[in-house]
């Protein structure tokens, strides 16, 4: 008989990584590790799963996938910054998912794993089980013993100070602040964005144009969505916007999600002036509730169903004739709308 084949979700933590050694003792080891942006080379994370047991190591590049099939749809519903969230941590998932259903497949495994706990790993079986048939197994974190965690540690040589996964997209980095729901972060934990006091003393002017709800012009220069994302977050981290601080529910209480999101930050305000230059106070409203569902469905990893293509669909009607320029201010960590010119 055959040797079973398991296709290992592997974002570069050391949680899975030291979890391919442990499904090795069982079975053949795939990794897939998928590339959403996270702006740093993934060929290590590849040469490291390889050197801890993986018998392939998949590194994919989803960026462009990532912005149009989720990152976009999610701002055209309304769901981005909302509630003050832009989501960074959880908003990849969903295309992480359909990329590790792709490789499985042709991989022809006999199942699925993931890391995480919790909230988190439910949220992944349930984004696996969406788009693949193959069984998912319990979360990595859960099942492996405690000892063999350990002796995984000892032999790859990691610390307690290892990656804790994949924090980061092109819509945002997500910054761990462990139990403490107040007090400021060390600056040196903000890699993307400058802090208020040292932005320039002249503000900045932005012109967005959306066509039919869709951003696609920064200034005046058409760019696809990857490369506008890259140019708000230059701009606006410059000027100090972006960092976020909000609490997130989590099981029955809640967390402390702090986050640096420069072009999150930007689009979402002027969606919303888009929003109240060309929809009426009805729809506007109707799409503000449909935007919490859709965080929801975010949340408890349910994006892949009815639910969410149908709210989908709803905002390609609301936004087809969403064509404007909107003009915005950037100074000091604020960001306020100056002008606005429907098309």
């Amino acid at each position: 008989m055959s040797q079973q084949r398991v296709v290992l979700a592997h974002a570069g933590d050391a949680a899975t990584l030291c979890a391919i050694p442990w499904l090795s003792r069982q079975a053949e080891v795939v990794t897939v590790t998928v590339d959403v942006g996270q702006g740093e080379s993934l060929l290590a994370v590849r040469e490291r799963a390889l050197e801890a047991g993986a018998v392939r190591a998949h590194v994919l590049d989803a960026r462009e996938t990532f912005a149009q099939d989720v990152v976009l749809p999610a701002l055209r519903a309304g769901a981005i910054g909302f509630d003050g969230d832009p989501h960074a941590a959880i908003l990849a998932l969903p295309c992480v998912a359909s990329q590790i259903a792709t490789v499985a497949a042709m991989e022809q495994a006999d199942a699925l794993a993931h890391g995480g706990r919790g909230q988190a790993a439910a949220r992944m079986t349930r984004l696996l089980e969406a788009v693949s048939s193959i069984p998912v197994r319990p979360s990595v974190e859960v099942e492996m013993p405690a000892e063999a965690h350990a002796a995984a540690m000892a032999a790859l040589q990691l610390d307690g100070e290892a990656s804790a996964g994949v924090r980061a997209t092109l819509w945002g980095r997500s910054l761990s602040v462990g139990r403490a729901l107040d007090g400021p972060l060390d600056e040196a934990r903000f890699t993307q964005t400058r802090a208020v006091t040292r932005g320039p003393d002249t503000p900045a002017t932005l012109d967005l144009g959306f066509v039919g709800g869709t951003p696609l012009r920064v200034n005046g220069v058409a760019m696809p969505l990857v490369e506008l994302l890259s140019s708000l977050d230059t701009i606006a981290a410059a000027h100090g916007v972006g960092r976020i601080d909000v609490l997130v529910p989590e099981g029955a209480g809640v967390r402390r999600e702090v986050a640096e999101a420069p072009a999150a930050t930007v689009l979402q305000i002027a969606m919303r002036e888009l929003e109240a230059l060309q929809l009426p106070w009805s729809l506007r409203t109707l799409r503000r509730r449909l935007a919490e569902s859709y965080v929801d469905l975010l949340r408890t990893g349910d994006w892949h169903g009815l639910t969410r293509r149908s709210i989908d669909a709803l905002a390609d009607r609301a936004l087809a004739d969403a064509t404007a320029t909107i003009r915005l201010r950037l100074f000091k960590g604020g960001v306020s709308v100056v002008g606005r010119t429907a098309s």
